[in-house]
């Protein structure tokens, strides 16, 4: 038998490197540090959390399910492992299931910081806006907030069409994190960029970071497209885009597999019953599709929309 606090110490050792693989987005990474931990010591929670978010990031849903919901059966106490579970409910288009875990979640009490994110981010995905953005709000009151607050409440509030307080409050994130890829993607999107004011010489700086990660060199890429675009230096726009999908691809290679299983989930669950539930926020019942090829304003559309079963899709 290996001696205890040899153990120990390799334990604590790949927790650390977990750890620093979540904090900088390396997620292929997280997920072998992490399966290791769970499988070398599968009494500590934090390995199941930190294998939760590994398998989130990376989309594999199905089996992000099945493992936490044996951790919870192992650690039913986990709060974070329930909000983790959430997130795969969401993926996997079981919404019903999803804002009934997330209610369970906040009938308890007061969540901590991180749940208090997620699930209030789930809520806005969910057409639950009302009850998220007041989560999000007390997160970033205080003087407190992290990068991170404000950008996902930045988000929710571009979700809802306010696009001025989405603004300020992505300046807020950028202030704190000026390399933060997803808020100058997120703004890029809320602004049109002219000579005398756009942000292509911020974000290739951020584009020069040795630690960029492929997904956040895709949000980094397309921002700049973005921006390129709107100044309509068509050839240097065309190349920031196909550099952004080039490291898109890197950041999540397609499994066919993979989505051949979601899609059948969501035709199982987004079953007669759910189309014909009255839609919250909306007196009309009826879907409202907005279609549209790549680049042609249906987000724009989307997000502007006060029928919250507007469903964007691009061809």
């Amino acid at each position: 038998m290996p001696n205890e606090a040899f153990v120990s110490h390799r334990i604590r050792r790949l927790l650390r490197r977990a750890a620093e693989a979540m904090e900088a987005g390396r997620y292929e990474e997280l997920l072998r540090e992490a399966l290791r931990c769970v499988d070398q010591a599968p009494q500590i929670e934090d390995g199941w959390f930190m294998l939760a978010q590994a398998q989130a990031s990376l989309g594999y849903n199905h089996d992000g399910l099945e493992r936490v919901e044996r951790a919870i059966a192992r650690f039913p106490g986990h709060d974070p492992l329930r909000v983790q579970r959430c997130k795969f409910l969401y993926a996997l288009g079981r919404r019903r299931e999803c804002l009934g875990e997330i209610q369970a979640l906040l009938d308890k009490g007061e969540p901590d910081p991180w749940s208090r994110n997620v699930l209030a981010h789930l809520l806005v995905m969910l057409d639950e806006v009302e009850k998220a953005l007041p989560l999000q709000r007390e997160a970033c009151a205080g003087g407190n907030a992290s990068a991170r607050n404000w950008l996902n409440l930045a988000i929710s509030e571009r979700f809802c069409g306010d696009f001025e307080a989405a603004r300020e409050h992505l300046g807020e994130t950028l202030r704190l994190d000026p390399g933060n890829a997803r808020a100058w993607w997120v703004l890029a999107s809320l602004r049109r960029a002219t000579e005398d004011d756009n942000s292509i010489a911020a974000i290739e700086s951020a584009l020069e970071s040795t630690k960029l990660t492929p997904l956040n060199e895709s949000f980094l890429q397309f921002a700049r497209g973005k921006e390129l675009e709107d100044l309509e230096r068509w050839d240097q726009a065309f190349d920031a885009v196909s550099a952004a999908g080039a490291a898109r691809r890197k950041s999540r290679p397609y499994d066919h597999a993979r989505s051949e299983s979601l899609v059948d989930t969501l035709i199982e669950q987004h079953d007669r019953d759910f189309i014909d539930s009255p839609a919250a926020g909306s007196d009309s019942d009826e879907p409202i599709f907005i279609v549209g090829m790549l680049r042609t304003g249906t987000t724009l559309v989307a997000v502007s929309y006060t029928h919250l079963r507007a469903h964007e899709t691009k061809t």
